[in-house]
């Protein structure tokens, strides 16, 4: 399973909290864009959030699809960073290996600040950029030399 972090929707944090009936206090949140984390499930929303009391040495993040956070972040009493995401990606067993063994995915170590702060549209290249990759220079085109 996996979640996409970004590729927004057409619904903000707002639309998505009423249609839950759930009262949003901050202009700020109900702007948050929410986003499409995959073609599987889109009824299925998920929290991926900072952790709600944070240990200087902690530095995980939870994925959750509790509807009671989105109480929480509703009311500004929340994480201090988190996205949503309505849906998943999935792969059949074996399938992602079989992906990754071709070369069809990069591979970035997780960065608590491309996931968080960086804006939505450069999280790739953000990503990409970590590990030496240059987007603009990768070529859409297949062949031999």
């Amino acid at each position: 399973m996996g979640i996409v972090i970004n590729k927004s929707l057409q619904i903000t944090l707002g639309n998505l909290l009423q249609h839950l009936d759930i009262t949003v206090k901050d202009e700020l949140i109900a702007a948050t864009p929410v986003l499409t984390g995959g073609p599987v499930g889109p009824e299925q929303g998920f929290v991926i959030h900072s952790p709600l009391k944070k240990n200087d040495d902690q530095r995980d993040i939870i994925i959750t699809a509790s509807k009671e956070i989105l109480r929480e972040i509703g009311q500004g009493k929340g994480p201090s960073s988190f996205i949503i995401t309505l849906g998943y990606s999935g792969w059949e067993g074996g399938q992602l290996e079989k992906e990754i063994h071709r070369n069809d995915w990069l591979i970035a170590p997780f960065n608590e600040d491309i996931l968080f702060s960086t804006p939505i549209v450069k999280r790739w290249q953000a990503a990409a950029k970590t590990i030496g990759v240059d987007i603009n220079n990768l070529s859409d085109q297949i062949g031999h030399a």
